[in-house]
């Protein structure tokens, strides 16, 4: 699957928890930079697979054995070298989304954000 805006905007709005679901055991909480998402644990479930491949295509600085995690700023760039998004918050999409799955963690606590470069946090991978 090719990592685009549209793509990571599609799964993210297919993965947020219907205003009409009331079943709380089914939600997972997702903390990005600014924003926090609500998901539907089984619509996650259901793309798990996509959100999987959308990471795959970050470069390898952002996973655990390759580089061991990179700055947010850096994940505009596909591991082909290519600009697929300019917004910050589509990033922050595919962050939450990889959080959701397990597959993405924060190098550091918020609290030093301000100390690394943007004040943005490393993206790790796994």
């Amino acid at each position: 699957m090719k990592l685009t805006s549209e793509e990571v905007t599609r799964v993210f709005k297919e993965c947020l928890l219907d205003s009409s679901d009331k079943k709380t055991s089914e939600i997972i909480v997702a903390h990005g930079i600014i924003h926090r998402a609500y998901f539907s644990q089984c619509a996650i479930e259901k793309n798990k697979t996509a959100i999987r491949e959308l990471l795959d295509e970050l470069p390898d600085s952002f996973k655990k054995d390759g580089g061991g995690g990179m700055s947010f700023l850096n994940m505009c760039v596909d591991r082909h070298g290519n600009y697929w998004t300019s917004l910050h918050a589509t990033m922050e999409k595919l962050v939450m989304l990889g959080q959701a799955i397990g597959a993405i963690e924060y190098n550091l606590p918020a609290q030093f954000w301000p100390l690394l470069p943007g004040g943005v946090p490393y993206i790790l991978v796994k």
